[in-house]
């Protein structure tokens, strides 16, 4: 029984305007024994055999295969065919050192090349385009609403960051075969032909630096949140045992079961706490409490947030107190009333319509409480300011 020839997977490391590279590339590899049998992706399939000298040439691909035609002159020339890369090449390969070649004028071979690489600078250079509009379009985003650095935060700085780099990449990566390919569309016309030969190490770490650098941004943009803390978690507010930078309902309501008083409601969107962290902000807490009336009243009793961070610097801290009055009170016309809290504490109490905010704002921390019930929380803000002191 025949024995069956062993198989070898090799990454292949080349961009489809590098013909030169990937000819060298592949003669090397039937010196050591290798001969290309096909392609799965990034990946070439090599059968193992007795190190020999091969040529390979590269022609641009009309199908998916070529005809029987072609095969047939070629095969008079000293050519079989191997593969199609891609969709791209057609790739021949000749054991006869004296095999003609199958394109002995450059002009000839640019011919069927002239579309396809008129087609693939096109598509470069709209890829390009496209991806800079997204990183335009994602600042654009962040800004437009008068928060930035409030988003940046929420969707995580380093998830921010990671997004910016990999879309710089895949600029940086299109305009480079862009040049790429209009340089080798030139080169054809002039009539300058496409060597073997080529050093090709230089293009193979650069390759294989981007792609390695590409796949460890990726991963760390999946699993960041996880590994690294910036996933949000919450909980029902009376599961949680630990001391709050902030008052609840229940601090500054009495006796919240009796007429008058409130009731707090047990579902997701009422008594939850949620947390995160962030570079730029490594403590956020978020509290939401819907009340009711027992029995109700006519107002509908009170719906209570509160949004608390601390930041890295009190220079960020100050910008988030900014953002959340944006955000919030100034977005819907509220009165707004500097207080007097002490040295180095900002406080605005803000108020509309029967709602009401209220801005803290001392070194690296800063919150924004809000509350429609009848109490006011105007005078609440010292105690506030105690509540951080004693987590």
């Amino acid at each position: 029984m025949k024995r069956a020839k062993r198989i070898v997977w090799k990454v292949f490391p080349f961009e489809m305007y590098d013909l030169e590279s990937i000819q060298s590339w592949l003669e090397d590899r039937a010196k050591e024994g290798l001969f290309l049998q096909g392609f799965i992706l990034r990946w070439a399939k090599f059968t193992v055999g007795t190190p020999q000298t091969i040529r390979y040439r590269l022609e641009p691909a009309a199908e998916a295969e070529p005809d029987k035609e072609k095969l047939d002159l070629y095969a008079q020339y000293g050519w079989d065919y191997v593969a199609t890369w891609s969709n791209e090449y057609y790739i021949f390969m000749a054991d006869d050192e004296n095999a003609r070649e199958l394109y002995t004028d450059p002009h000839t071979l640019a011919i069927p090349m002239r579309k396809r690489l008129r087609s693939r600078c096109f598509w470069t250079l709209f890829g390009a385009v496209f991806w800079l509009a997204n990183l335009v379009g994602l600042f654009v985003a962040a800004f437009w609403n008068g928060y930035p650095l409030l988003n940046w935060i929420q969707a995580g700085t380093i998830q921010c960051a990671i997004v910016v780099i990999l879309l710089l990449i895949e600029i940086f990566s299109l305009v480079g075969q862009f040049a790429h390919y209009s340089k080798l569309k030139t080169s054809l016309k002039k009539g300058k032909p496409i060597r073997s030969g080529a050093v090709y190490g230089k293009q193979v770490r650069r390759w294989y630096l981007s792609f390695a650098a590409t796949m460890i941004l990726i991963i760390s943009l999946l699993f960041y949140p996880v590994f690294l803390g910036n996933q949000e978690t919450g909980m029902q507010l009376p599961e949680y045992e630990g001391n709050l930078p902030f008052l609840q309902i229940s601090d500054f309501e009495e006796e919240p079961l009796q007429i008058g008083g409130f009731f707090y409601d047990g579902c997701d969107q009422g008594n939850y706490l949620v947390w995160q962290s962030d570079v730029l902000a490594p403590k956020q807490w978020k509290l939401t409490q819907l009340a009711d009336t027992v029995p109700p009243r006519a107002d509908g009793g009170g719906f209570y947030w509160v949004e608390y961070y601390q930041a890295k610097s009190s220079a960020i801290a100050s910008r988030l107190g900014y953002e959340l009055l944006v955000k919030y009170p100034r977005s819907e016309g509220c009165k707004e009333e500097i207080l007097s809290l002490g040295e180095d504490i900002y406080g605005v109490y803000s108020q509309t319509e029967g709602k009401q905010y209220l801005l803290l704002q001392k070194d690296t921390q800063v919150e924004m409480i809000y509350y429609n019930g009848n109490v006011s929380l105007k005078p609440l803000a010292s105690e506030y300011l105690q509540a951080w002191e004693r987590s």
